[in-house]
């Protein structure tokens, strides 16, 4: 991811980190089991972003859009979601259009 954002040529905009989350396998039988985890965190730094719009904007994405979610104004890409290099590379690049739109405003 950090390397999308060089190319980018907007790393700075935001700040990564690596942090320990929980992941919610979903209904059914386990409605209530959290299960341990980590995740990436992004963020913003740059008055101009927000977590809340740069989770909207890879969302909205045209080609696939990139489910995460917000804590602590944070983005949170949980890596137990990311279960190829290419999942990787799709968070990573439209992470990267989401700054880069957030940084033209």
């Amino acid at each position: 991811m950090l390397r999308k954002l060089r190319e980018s040529q907007c790393e700075e905009a935001v700040e990564l980190q690596v942090v320990e989350g929980v992941s919610a396998p979903g209904g059914g039988s386990l409605p209530t089991v959290e299960l341990p985890t980590f995740c990436v965190a992004v963020c913003p730094v740059d008055g101009r972003l927000s977590a809340d719009g740069l989770k909207r904007a890879m969302v909205q994405e045209p080609d696939t859009p990139v489910v995460t979610r917000v804590r602590h104004d944070q983005v949170l890409f949980d890596v137990r979601t990311l279960l190829r290099d290419t999942d990787l590379d799709l968070c990573a690049s439209a992470l990267a259009d989401a700054v880069r739109a957030g940084l033209r405003r």
